[in-house]
């Protein structure tokens, strides 16, 4: 998890597309520290704004369950850095070659790997640098299970102090696009205090900036795939709210157009995800869990969606060229 060692203010401009529904917005953060920094995510009729103060977290929404793409946002940018960030171990090297992009010469390499739980899950990534000046130009990430593909696609990268971050990301999962692209991110002396001033009627959670999961043997990891329908297919999302000993204390469908509706949770009352602590004290969270069923015929042997995240951009030192 690595953040820029000067506070900032990071802008960017979203524009999201499922089907006829298409939506434009702004996702905002500036951020003094880890532990002080305020998010703000604007996309049709979706608002939310998070403030984060030493060891709690300020949430308000109108919505009645987080987001489903202020995660993906988050994620995707890795602004804040997020201590869920994807890492993934790709095979060697299966091909080396240069190429011509962005009007640049660059070198590519092209990398393979299987997925352990899914045989039929297969993600490859290309990485074009330049080779001249040793920066990153493209990363482009996709994860296949026969007809269905999920693809994050990286540009137009920029340096800001000791970090480089992509400018452009185009992110396809399924029969939606994400679009987003970095209107600025600029050093900042000195935020009025204000900035920080936790949102009115706000939720409260406890926070920190590296939480540890521990997983008792009776939890699952993933929200019980009870929830989906009998032989669905396509994207389901669920936030859902764990209380400090894992207990569900609520859970709330969530579509991608920004529809929400609860569910009751009593068939649930004996289900436990895993506990968060923060400095070895268990703590109530709130998260988002995408699934997309792997099995078109039975969705009940299901399987996480692929992570729309990032991986860490490699610098040509750590392929070898």
């Amino acid at each position: 998890k690595n953040e820029p060692k000067e506070p900032y203010h990071y802008v960017a401009v979203l524009h999201y597309k499922i089907g006829d529904l298409s939506l434009d917005g702004t996702y905002e953060v500036l951020w003094a520290a880890p532990n002080h920094f305020r998010q703000e995510l604007r996309f049709g009729k979706i608002a939310e704004s998070d403030v984060v103060l030493n060891d709690r977290r300020y949430v308000r929404r109108n919505t009645p369950a987080a987001a489903y793409l202020l995660q993906r946002v988050t994620e995707l940018t890795n602004i804040p850095a997020s201590a869920s960030s994807t890492s993934l171990t790709f095979d060697e090297v299966a091909k080396l070659y240069r190429n011509r992009l962005l009007a640049r010469d660059v070198v590519c390499a092209d990398m393979f790997t299987h997925s352990v739980e899914y045989s039929a899950l297969s993600r490859s990534r290309t990485v074009c640098v330049d080779p001249t000046s040793d920066s990153m130009v493209s990363d482009l990430q996709i994860a296949r299970h026969d007809a269905v593909e999920f693809t994050s696609a990286f540009d137009t990268y920029f340096n800001f102090g000791n970090l480089t971050y992509a400018g452009h990301v185009v992110s396809k999962l399924g029969d939606d696009t994400l679009d987003i692209r970095v209107e600025k991110m600029d050093p900042v002396l000195h935020f009025a205090a204000s900035v920080f001033t936790p949102p009115e009627d706000a939720l409260i959670f406890d926070w920190c900036s590296d939480p540890q999961l521990e997983k008792p043997k009776s939890s699952v990891l993933v929200l019980p795939l009870a929830l989906i329908p009998p032989r669905a297919t396509g994207f389901h999302g669920f936030y859902f709210k764990a209380a400090a000993d894992g207990r569900i204390e609520e859970v709330v469908e969530i579509h991608r157009d920004g529809k929400a509706q609860l569910l009751a949770v009593n068939e649930l009352k004996h289900e436990r995800l895993p506990i968060e602590t923060c400095s070895g004290k268990p703590v109530g969270y709130e998260g988002v869990q995408a699934l997309w069923p792997l099995d078109p015929f039975d969705a009940r042997t299901g399987g996480s969606l692929p992570s729309w995240g990032p991986l860490s951009p490699p610098s040509s030192n750590t392929i070898d060229f």
